[in-house]
């Protein structure tokens, strides 16, 4: 394991005739890679994150939130609205992209 390079590394101990392999990941400050994030039109904000992923440097799947004039999970108003939505990894790398989602009214 090289400190401070990120990367995923694979450690054996050895104890007499027994072994046993892990490996470690070692996180620098590779931002989450989101996809599926696009201005849309939607019935409700339940739908905002429809079809939006996320994953960090070794590909394990993020948690996702949005923001609506800085309000967590914010209510939308009708038309057009600027939504934030970010994904963060464990060691507290942000991904932040603002689209417009429009709320289409009855």
């Amino acid at each position: 394991v090289e400190w401070g390079v990120g990367g995923i590394y694979t450690v054996k101990y050895v104890c007499g005739k027994s072994s046993v392999e892990k490996k470690i990941y070692i996180y620098n400050n590779t931002l989450p890679v989101m996809s599926g994030v696009t201005d849309k039109t939607v019935s409700s904000a339940a739908e905002i994150l429809d079809g939006v992923t996320a994953t960090d440097q070794f590909g394990f799947s993020l948690a996702l939130t949005y923001f609506v004039n800085g309000v967590e999970k914010g209510s939308l108003a009708a038309g057009d609205n600027s939504v934030e939505i970010k994904a963060a990894d464990i060691v507290g790398n942000v991904k932040t992209v603002t689209v417009k989602i429009t709320l289409k009214t009855a």
